[in-house]
């Protein structure tokens, strides 16, 4: 798995050990600032349905309805419908990394794990692709996902009673994240509707598919900022969670240099791989 960023924020989240958390609702609103394609505003979309849909008048478990128990964040659109939002699945504390198929890959092209083939990447166009200037950029490459992990389930609990800008409801120390990819599958021109909050956070629109965008949210906890009353401050709502042991499983890799990612020596049921990461100055690394 891995993350762009600022090489700065990058080395210092390396270097001082901790993993940042933000929201939806932070990305929403950056969208809202840049041009189309550069950022997705669809996101926490539950449903998209008339504006007077009746099913906004659903009577909750806490004996109100839908529209008032779980405070609507709507985008109203000129042919009298709505993209309906929860506002409180979109201050969930998430973080996003984008991951590789290796295996997937390695089985499509018919890789067998003798030792002797090899999957390559050129990482020239990819970052050119997601519009960011490489001069400045870098990937926090997660090498072990799993240990990442474990850092998250230790620090999680802790990180969210220290944090004063969180309201915690029925927050459980003992599963205190969920992990899951994204699926592509929302139809944004069609009605979507789905009444598991939080769910929405793993859906996107299709053209997003490729990313293959793997997401760690901390259920039952809410970040304050209401986007609907600030609609300026996207950004302001983060967690630092600490992860100790970032450097055991962790590298910073900068984009002006790498330009090219290698998997080799697989073994026989090809979970198990060499990584490298090839730089215009040293192609031998």
């Amino acid at each position: 798995m891995l993350r762009l960023g600022s090489t700065e924020e990058i080395e210092k989240q390396f270097e001082e050990g901790y993993i940042r958390f933000g929201c939806p609702a932070n990305w929403i609103l950056y969208a809202r600032t840049q041009p189309p394609g550069v950022a997705d505003r669809f996101e926490g979309i539950f449903a998209h349905v008339k504006k007077d849909d009746p099913r906004f008048g659903m009577i909750c478990d806490d004996g109100y309805p839908l529209n008032y128990s779980r405070s609507l964040w709507n985008d109203e659109e000129p042919d009298g419908t709505v993209y309906a939002r929860y506002v409180y699945s979109t201050l969930v504390p998430t973080v996003c990394f984008y991951s590789i198929a290796v295996k997937k890959a390695a089985k499509y092209f018919g890789i067998k794990g003798n030792g002797s083939m090899y999957l390559s990447a050129d990482l020239k166009p990819y970052i050119k692709a997601l519009n960011i200037d490489p001069e400045k950029s870098s990937m926090l490459v997660i090498r072990f996902p799993w240990m990442l992990a474990d850092d998250l389930r230790r620090e999680i609990p802790q990180a969210v009673v220290k944090n004063g800008f969180l309201y915690k409801k029925d927050f459980d120390p003992g599963n205190p994240m969920a992990i899951k990819y994204v699926t592509y599958d929302l139809d944004v021109k069609k009605q979507f509707w789905d009444l598991h909050p939080c769910n929405e956070l793993f859906h996107k629109r299709p053209e997003f598919k490729n990313q293959r965008e793997a997401r760690i949210i901390i259920p039952n906890t809410f970040f304050m900022m209401d986007p609907v009353k600030k609609p300026d401050w996207f950004f302001i709502n983060q967690l630092k969670v600490p992860v100790p042991n970032i450097k055991n499983y962790a590298l910073v890799v900068p984009c002006s240099r790498c330009n090219q990612v290698v998997f080799d020596q697989f073994n026989e049921d090809l979970s198990r791989y060499r990584l490298t990461f090839r730089y215009d100055d040293q192609p031998n690394q």
